[in-house]
């Protein structure tokens, strides 16, 4: 006999409400859950009984009881699924996987050619994926959710076609979708490494958080209740395009002062370079004022400045809780934040400032793939991948 349509969503949210109340009150009875969902004692037994049974929920002991037959505790298994976060860029390629509570079980990273395709990208990434799982002793099915972070800003396409920076993005999403049954949540970097330091951070989900990731590019993300804003068409963060005072450097986006001409890595390693420094990469620039070289430490300390200038007026108009500052060049609190945190004092407004908190976040490069993950994970359904006994491969 086949369940109509309307049978399968009243058991579907019946599995929801029991998961959600499971993993809000670990060592709740199945007693307990009837009392608490208003659901028969015999409804609840039986979807306790096949949710144990797939170990989505495990039974954690023998609770006191007045009488009668002893009571049984449950809590959730988050060991049950596996999320795959990927993070997606030019030179190089992470990804993690974690478990449901989005605790981090395995991580991994590889540079890669800047000539490689999007199949190539996606077959590596195949590689890596199914090498983590066999350590793991684990297998393809146990992907319930994937997560693709891509460098921004990502559109939804309601103002233009490009959906990333990134051009091999949809080839690398087709293939891990047929790969992992999963069709994969894709969002800008930024959002991403938000999310994960936002976690890192412990921010209040009623918090407004301003995020402020210093990269290639210096692009930002705003999450406010808990839930990332990307404005219209997706395309906002372009904080490395705010304008300094006295700023005369051309942008490539074709005006003159951006903060990204002097804040962004690609900008201070170019004016390292320029000024006579043997600097490839932000890590040299770094080591470079961390000798106390003055010409290093004197890009770190413009940088600040004109970051600074540029979120003193970001808590002018939104008077966020905390504005987050992360990426590889904050390592070091003492060059780029001293200066920072001096030039938003000078900028902001006092009670602005005073119920603002600025933190340092991850010099971490796997922030983006974890928050790729946790998207991922806060999108999944699990009571969707429970009903479902062999999920379709997404073609």
């Amino acid at each position: 006999m086949v369940s109509s349509p309307s049978f399968f969503e009243m058991r579907r949210r019946n599995i929801e409400d029991v998961l959600a109340c499971v993993r809000n009150n670990a060592g709740i009875s199945r007693a307990e859950l009837s009392k608490t969902l208003g659901l028969a004692k015999a409804t609840v037994s039986d979807i306790v009984d096949e949710l144990t049974g797939k170990t989505v929920l495990e039974e954690i002991g023998v609770k006191e009881s007045s009488g009668g037959r002893p009571a049984v505790g449950l809590q959730f298994n988050p060991n049950y699924g596996l999320v795959l976060g990927v993070s997606l860029d030019e030179s190089e390629i992470s990804g993690c996987l974690m478990n449901l509570d989005g605790d981090t079980i395995t991580n991994f990273s590889s540079r890669i050619d800047h000539t490689w395709n999007g199949t190539k990208i996606a077959e590596f990434l195949s590689d890596r994926l199914f090498s983590a799982l066999k350590e793991e002793n684990s297998g393809i099915e146990r992907i319930l959710a994937v997560g693709i972070a891509v460098p921004g800003p990502v559109s939804d396409g309601a103002s233009t076609d490009e959906v990333s920076s990134f051009l091999e993005t949809d080839k690398v999403k087709k293939i891990l979708a047929i790969r992992t049954r999963c069709l994969p949540v894709v969002e800008s970097n930024t959002n991403m490494a938000a999310l994960a330091e936002i976690r890192n951070s412990k921010i209040k989900d009623s918090e407004l958080v301003f995020v402020l990731r210093i990269g290639h590019k210096i692009r930002s993300a705003v999450m406010c209740s808990g839930i990332l804003l990307n404005g219209s068409g997706g395309l906002s963060g372009e904080f490395g395009h705010l304008s300094v005072p006295n700023n005369k450097r051309l942008c490539d986006c074709g005006t003159r002062g951006c903060i990204d001409t002097v804040a962004s890595t690609a900008a201070m390693i170019k004016l390292g370079q320029d000024s006579g420094l043997r600097v490839r990469s932000i890590g040299g620039l770094l080591e470079s004022a961390g000798k106390d070289d003055p010409v290093a430490q004197a890009i770190f300390a413009e940088a600040g400045k004109a970051i600074g200038f540029g979120l003193g007026q970001v808590i002018n108009l939104l008077a966020p809780h905390a504005v987050i500052v992360a990426g590889p060049a904050v390592k070091n609190e003492n060059l780029i934040m001293r200066s920072l945190r001096n030039k938003v004092r000078k900028c902001a407004k006092l009670e602005n400032r005073n119920n603002c908190r600025i933190i340092t976040g991850s010099a971490a490069g796997n922030s983006e793939c974890i928050g790729a993950g946790l998207l991922a994970l806060k999108k999944l359904d699990i009571s969707d991948a429970c009903l479902t006994a062999e999920r379709v491969a997404v073609g």
